[in-house]
Formats: structure tokens, C-alpha cells, sequence
């Protein structure tokens, strides 16, 4: 047992969430801030992914995964942040985080710990497919490091979803030589921002079939093809293919944060937040992709900035745990981010996130018969993470009633 140890703040996940938030405590002069990652290298999902379009949000220039990644991981350990790699946390109790690395086990005691561990994409078994079961079939995730490693990818892909890494994913095929036979949604259109089926279409050559669902994978030793269904019509044909991707389908990597009691959000599967990150426990909290599906990593870039301004404000006090009334959705909305409302936990320029099943054209928030606001939904399609602006919730009663969120077309 290697000697405990007492930093300041510990970040489990070296993503640009955990990355951010930690570079943002150092320039707010917190001390003894620490990241630990199970990977091999800090830099999250970006740096599998190497196509432009990076760093736009938060650092105001386009650069590929990979040099984002760096970038992030240079500017925290410039500023003295401990990036450890190869660590995992396995355990939070008691306000100590026990680590296993290299090393042997290592336990330290926080003052606040933040969980920023992301979220995976669904595999094949968990998305249940029927069919064959050949070589051929993987993720987004999986195909970018099939990439990165240069192991050959396939020549006719079908991407199964439509969202922003489904079109990466296009992206990095078609660099690779290899071409996209189908993009398959069963969602009545995309979910990634405007005009992405036309760029798909005319520029990747992937054709866009909405409203249309895989029923069977076809390919003993490996993939040869799959047969897709027209969902209004029930209508099949057979598409041939090599290859498989999965993309999107998140879900949130919440294994540490259930194993250490956090209360959940049954909406997204992460753990219950307010819009600070504080949970349940008064010295963890948690942002990023694990308390919502998932964003660009520039937008969790942003909010990992703004977790740590909340957090180092806070530090001079006893950190305290998530505060203010439950916010509820009700159909077609899927989910809501953050689950609690506090008026006076919600960080400026705040956007609150919601998902819906429909097309709809605005939001509305009431506590109890009161309205508390009501905001345009811009971009209100289906499966598509939406943004309302966090004033909707000034005039919350954190001692009311429950909150509920619905939406109109």
C-alpha cells in the first residue's frame, strides 16, 4: 500500500472535460490538482480522431483529434497539473479515492473529487442485432483506433446512426479508401447540425436512409452484407457491405460513479447533477458526458471550464452536495440536463440540454401551474441533443414544487 496522499482535487478521466476543468482550477490558483486516466495517454476520444474540426469552440481554431488532444494535455501540465496515466480509480468512499496504477494501489483524500469519465457508444450485443456473427461489426470508438493503429478497415461500409461521430466516422472511412454503401437512422432525419446530410451525400458519397432500421447481419466469417427495413412500409432489402459500424447510441461510463452511492439520473443514466456538477455527495461532483449524452468535445471542453469556476468559488467553503428541486420531463422530451434546479448554483450562460422524440418547436418549464419560461427550440429534431438558455430557471422556488419540462410543436 503506497502512502496516502492529500492533493486538492482529484479528476478521474484525462477527456477534454477532466482536462479542462483541471487547467481552469490552476489558473483560478488551486493547488494540487490531479488527473488520472486508464488509458495510456491522456486526450480522451479525440485522439482517435483525425479529421478537422477540433477546437473550434474552445480554443478558436480548427485542428485535427490527435493535435487537439495534445494541445489540451500541454496547456494542463504547463499549468502544473499532474496528469497520471495507466491509473484507475476503482473506489470513492468516505472521501478518499483508492487508485491502482503501475505503481500498486495508492490511496489519496481529496477535498473535492470530480468524475469525468465520458460515455461509450452501445455494442452490437447490447443493441440487439440478430444475424451472423462474422468478423467486421464495431463501433465508432473501435473503428478510429483500428485506424490509428493502421489495421486495415474494409471496403463498403454501412454506418448504422446519423449523429455528429456517425458522420466522422464517414469521414475517416473515406480517407481510408473505403466507401460508405449506406448511412442508416432510424430517426426521421440526422441528428447533426444543419446541412450535414447534404455534405454526407454530395462530398462523402454516403447516402442517408432515414426512418430505416438493420433487422439482420449477414456473414459467417466475416460481414458480406445486411438486410435493412423500411420501417412504415416494413419493406426489407439486402445492402452488401464488408463492414459494420455502430455509432452513437451513448451511454454514460457510470460503473464508478454507482459503485461509490451517487444518486442517478434515470433520464440519462449519469449521476443526478445541478447545473454546477455538484451530486448527491457533497465532495464529488461530476460534468461532462457522463451526466449527458454525448456532446462535441469542445462543448465539454467549455463546461469543464465552468465546472471548475463553480468549484473553485466554492472552495474556500465545505463543498456541499446537489441542492434545489427535481426537474422532470414529460413525452416526447427523453431526457434533461441537469436534473436539479438551484437558482443559485446555475453557473452564467448556463445552457440547459434536452433531448426529445418528436419534432418540436418550443420548450416550456412550469413549477407546479406556474410558467416559468418558455424558449424557442432551435433545430427541434428528433434524437438531437437542444439547448435552452439556463434563465428559463431564474425564478425557480428551490423550497417548491418539482419542476417539469415539456415541449410544443
Amino acid at each position: 500500500m503506497v502512502e496516502v496522499t492529500e492533493p486538492t482535487v482529484v479528476i478521474v478521466g484525462a477527456g477534454p472535460t477532466g482536462l479542462s476543468a483541471a487547467a481552469e482550477l490552476r489558473r483560478l490558483g488551486v493547488h494540487g490538482v490531479v488527473v488520472v486516466e486508464r488509458d495510456k495517454e491522456p486526450g480522451g476520444i479525440p485522439r482517435f480522431t483525425d479529421h478537422q474540426g477540433f477546437g473550434i469552440q474552445d480554443l478558436r481554431r480548427s485542428m485535427t483529434g490527435p493535435r487537439y488532444a495534445t494541445s489540451l494535455v500541454r496547456q494542463a501540465t504547463a499549468l502544473g497539473v499532474d496528469v497520471r496515466c495507466a491509473v484507475t480509480a476503482t473506489k470513492l468512499a468516505d472521501g478518499s479515492v483508492e487508485l491502482a496504477g503501475p505503481a500498486g494501489i495508492e490511496v489519496v483524500r481529496p477535498r473535492v473529487t470530480i468524475l469525468a469519465t465520458g460515455a461509450r457508444e452501445r455494442p452490437r450485443s447490447a443493441r440487439l442485432i440478430p444475424g451472423d456473427r462474422g468478423a467486421g461489426v464495431m463501433t465508432t470508438g473501435q473503428l478510429q483506433q483500428r485506424a490509428m493503429a493502421d489495421r486495415p478497415l474494409g471496403r463498403r461500409a454501412v454506418i448504422v446512426g446519423a449523429e455528429h461521430v456517425s458522420y466522422s466516422a464517414a469521414m475517416l472511412l473515406r480517407h481510408q479508401g473505403a466507401s460508405v454503401v449506406a448511412m442508416v437512422t432510424e430517426q426521421p432525419g440526422h441528428q447533426s447540425v444543419a446541412g450535414a446530410d447534404i455534405v454526407g451525400r454530395m462530398w462523402l458519397k454516403a447516402p442517408l436512409m432515414t426512418a430505416t432500421k438493420v433487422v439482420e447481419i449477414i456473414g459467417r466469417r466475416r460481414v458480406e452484407g445486411v438486410v435493412l427495413e423500411e420501417m412504415s412500409t416494413k419493406r426489407r432489402r439486402r445492402v452488401d457491405a464488408d463492414t459494420v459500424v455502430l455509432s452513437g447510441d451513448w451511454i454514460p461510463d457510470n460503473e464508478l460513479a454507482r459503485r461509490s452511492g451517487l444518486e442517478m439520473d434515470p433520464m440519462t443514466r449519469g449521476p443526478l447533477v445541478d447545473a454546477s456538477g455538484r451530486t448527491s455527495t457533497s465532495s464529488i461532483l461530476a460534468g461532462g458526458n457522463l451526466v449527458h449524452p454525448v456532446e462535441t468535445a469542445g462543448t465539454c471542453s467549455l463546461e469543464g471550464r465552468l465546472l471548475a469556476r463553480a468549484l473553485a468559488a466554492g472552495l474556500a467553503d465545505d463543498p456541499r452536495s446537489a441542492t434545489g428541486v427535481r426537474l422532470h420531463v414529460r413525452a416526447p422530451v427523453a431526457w434533461a440536463w441537469p436534473g436539479r434546479l438551484d437558482p443559485t448554483a446555475v453557473p452564467p450562460h448556463v445552457l440547459f440540454q434536452l433531448s426529445t422524440t418528436t419534432t418540436a418547436r418550443h420548450a416550456v418549464m412550469r413549477q407546479g401551474t406556474r410558467v416559468l419560461g418558455t424558449t424557442r427550440l432551435r433545430h427541434g429534431r428528433p434524437g438531437r441533443s437542444l439547448r435552452i438558455p439556463g434563465t428559463v430557471a431564474a425564478s425557480v422556488d428551490p423550497g417548491g414544487e418539482d419542476v417539469t419540462l415539456e415541449v410544443e410543436s
